[in-house]
């Protein structure tokens, strides 16, 4: 089982993984992955570094520049308007664009600066995956010695946002005899946000391991243009074909002065479901299909889904999972049928909305 805690500014890991057999082949090949990673670390490090000295210094011409002005123009207004003065007008307009260019500057670095701060975070993240790896396999190469039997687990991830339900806690108690776990949290960032970086993060799961995105309440706090939003969706989730991705649908609020942040998500869960039907880049489920709209599943403060409500989708989400298994084993076993069966038994694992509700049950990619 694998945790981590991602936050906008700090990564935070703790992994425990199942019994692997190492050679000495695979230590070599993950010592050599880690010095790379590190090496890369120190060449960001080192832009880093220069970046901010350049900053710190182009922050002191503006300061130099801005003292200039500021005397020049107490000097004009102090003095009779002389050819001297049209000189000194002429210097301190000639400062002013000198003191733009350097701002202009700073605004660039600043931007070079942030994307540095991510390429290292996401190299440290790398890093200290690789040494957990690295950790874990020679421990569990010693215990394997004593353990005879042993099952690889798949491995399953969830992405979200939600730091108000014990998210691995509960994923755990559904998924964790079956499925290695990691839990990426980001808390405070929107749908384009969570999915930053999720190629790496999938990088290396195959078709037997599963992703799964909460899609949490940031996009829905003012109105906005959720085409846009889901169009970044598709395009992201149709480069990684190589897994199973399912998309949780963002859950509403049960409280008072909800109706417009409810009816945001009504919105986008139908956009997202038409979508997804035409284009077929992941699985859906439709979180609020089990929920009970009163206080046992929804915080009688804010009115978010409570853990127990949030056990209710995963028990949701346990049933599709062991459905796309079934869908998969069934499918594999009648392969050398015929084509009508097969596309009947295709047919048959599509979920359309029950009736009476306007959002989906899920959706089978296939």
């Amino acid at each position: 089982m694998t945790t981590l805690h991602v936050q906008p500014h700090s990564v935070t890991r703790r992994c425990t993984k199942s019994y692997l057999d190492i050679d000495s082949n695979d230590k070599e090949i993950l010592r050599k992955a880690i010095l790379e990673l590190q090496n890369k670390l120190c060449i960001k490090d080192k832009e880093l570094e220069i970046q901010q000295v350049t900053n710190f210094t182009l922050k002191k011409q503006i300061n130099k520049y801005e003292t200039q002005i500021k005397e020049l123009t107490q000097k004009y207004k102090s003095s009779p308007k002389t050819t001297t003065n049209n000189n000194t007008l002429k210097h301190v307009s000639e400062i002013s664009e000198m003191l733009k260019a350097v701002k202009s500057k700073i605004s660039k670095l600043l931007e070079e600066l942030n994307n540095i701060n991510q390429d290292l975070e996401l190299l440290s993240r790398e890093i200290s995956y690789t040494e957990q790896t690295n950790n874990n396999n020679a421990r569990d190469f010693r215990t394997s010695i004593k353990i005879k039997t042993r099952l690889e687990k798949n491995k399953m991830c969830f992405l979200s946002t939600n730091r108000n339900n014990n998210i691995l806690s509960i994923a755990e108690q559904f998924f964790s005899k079956d499925y290695n776990l990691c839990h990426y949290l980001m808390p405070n960032v929107d749908l384009k946000q969570l999915l930053k970086g999720i190629g790496s993060k999938l990088a290396n799961f195959t078709e037997n391991d599963f992703c799964v995105i909460l899609i949490g309440h940031q996009d829905f706090t003012t109105t906005r243009d959720y085409t846009d939003i889901i169009l970044h969706l598709r395009k992201t989730l149709q480069e990684h074909y190589n897994t199973n991705i399912i998309i949780c649908l963002p859950t509403f609020k049960c409280c008072y002065n909800t109706s417009m942040f409810n009816q945001r998500i009504e919105h986008f869960n139908s956009l997202l479901y038409l979508d997804n039907i035409s284009q077929e880049y992941a699985y859906l489920l439709d979180s609020n299909l089990h929920l009970e709209y009163d206080k046992t599943m929804f915080n009688r403060r804010n009115g978010v889904i409570n853990n127990n409500g949030m056990r209710a989708v995963f028990t949701h989400l346990s049933e599709m999972i062991n459905g796309i298994l079934s869908y998969y084993n069934t499918f594999s076993k009648n392969s050398g049928n015929n084509t009508e069966n097969n596309q009947q038994l295709e047919n048959s694992i599509t979920r359309t909305p029950p009736p009476g509700t306007s959002t989906p049950h899920c959706f089978f990619r296939v």
